[in-house]
């Protein structure tokens, strides 16, 4: 039996068109995981930028607290430099 013409032209485009797809997959793959990649740095970047950014905000509310509180300064400078208020005795456990 014997293949007509149209037959062949119809099977050589389907055999073009899936070495095409195949070809394309090949290349664009690795083209894709790079850019996945790429996602999660970006997004392993935000959340640390995140974390940074909470981080100089609670900073930040305790230079306030400690250029405009002084009930700040002076426990700031009990707890961490051993300091005492007037007529106050220290006693420090180690």
């Amino acid at each position: 039996m014997a293949i007509n013409r149209e037959t062949r032209r119809t099977v050589l485009w389907v055999f073009i068109i899936i070495i095409l797809a195949v070809l394309s997959a090949i290349f664009l793959y690795p083209r894709y995981k790079e850019k996945q990649a790429k996602i999660a740095e970006l997004n392993s970047r935000k959340a640390v930028l995140a974390q940074k950014e909470a981080e100089r905000r609670q900073l930040s509310g305790e230079v306030e607290a400690l250029q405009n509180d002084p009930e700040t300064v002076g426990r700031v400078a009990r707890e961490k430099f051993g300091m005492g208020k007037d007529g106050e005795r220290v006693v420090i456990y180690k």
